[in-house]
């Protein structure tokens, strides 16, 4: 009979897996979707003239074909990545109570060392917390070591033993989640766009 240890390590790996799932689900999809809309943006100028007139040959013209799906497949890719990542964080962070026992280890460590108590309890408040396995577990802690600095940060409660910050620490790493990878996602697509839109007055 497996042990309640062995049990919380098979639910940590399942759950790790199903977040590294996500990430992998959404960025194909991602690439799946840029892929399309760069065949339909191509046809939709060739079939509209913007791209006739140029002088260019008509081999040229359908190279124009593999860099739209490139760049597509590329920038939406990219931002299905983020889409999975955030997904992956709230899965691992938040789901599993992850983030509120960072953030309370933080809390206490520093309501010891403001009693000059700190240093011989440091080591074993981070035991407890094994650290997922794989490239998506690793990348998903750190930016919840991250994110738990930051929610210490505005908490600003280190002197509150008893302060209930659970329901805080839920809300403020919502926010820090939503944000992951969202302004280079949307720098992305706007190039994109711009791309599309540029071509044809490149080609005139």
């Amino acid at each position: 009979m497996a042990s309640p240890a062995q049990g919380n390590q098979k639910l940590g790996a399942a759950t790790v897996a199903n977040a590294a799932g996500a990430v992998i689900t959404r960025t194909l999809l991602g690439g799946w979707l840029g892929l399309s809309i760069g065949i339909a943006v191509f046809i939709v100028e060739k079939s509209a003239g913007w791209l006739d007139g140029s002088g260019w040959s008509g081999a040229a013209l359908w190279a124009l074909l593999p860099l739209y799906v490139a760049a597509g497949v590329a920038v939406v890719g990219y931002a299905g990545f983020w889409s999975g990542t955030r997904r992956a964080a709230r899965t691992i962070l938040i789901d599993t109570g992850a983030l509120r026992r960072m953030v309370e280890r933080m809390l206490a460590r520093a309501r010891k060392a403001a009693d000059a108590r700190a240093g011989a309890g440091d080591a074993a408040a981070d035991a407890d917390e094994p650290p997922p396995r794989g490239w998506v577990g690793s990348r998903v802690a750190a930016i919840g070591r991250g994110m738990a600095r930051t929610i210490v940060d505005r908490l600003g409660s280190a002197a509150a033993p008893e302060a209930d910050t659970g329901a805080q620490v839920d809300q403020i790493a919502g926010e820090l989640i939503d944000d992951l990878g969202l302004i280079p996602s949307i720098i992305g697509l706007v190039l994109l766009a711009a791309t599309f839109a540029v071509a044809p007055i490149v080609l005139a």
